[in-house]
């Protein structure tokens, strides 16, 4: 399994979405400036994508997450 971490942001719940994608579409604006060589030496990749993105990489990270807790025989919840 290749478990990869993530950064972003994460508003509470009940966040209005108008918001939320107000920010998002900051941040997306922004991520072309970041510095992107440095952030690679670091082993960063930046990916500034939409929220639909962000929660897709969650959910993903978490089947795989899941999977190898289960293939332990444990139960993840």
């Amino acid at each position: 399994m290749i478990a990869e971490g993530f950064q972003g942001f994460f508003g509470w719940r009940g966040m209005p979405d108008a918001l939320r994608d107000r920010i998002a579409a900051d941040v997306r604006a922004v991520a072309p400036d970041m510095p992107a060589e440095r952030l690679n030496n670091l082993g960063q990749i930046v990916r500034a994508g939409t929220t639909a993105d962000f929660v897709a990489m969650i959910k993903d990270q978490r089947e795989r997450v899941e999977a190898v807790v289960r293939s332990g025989g444990f139960s993840p919840r």
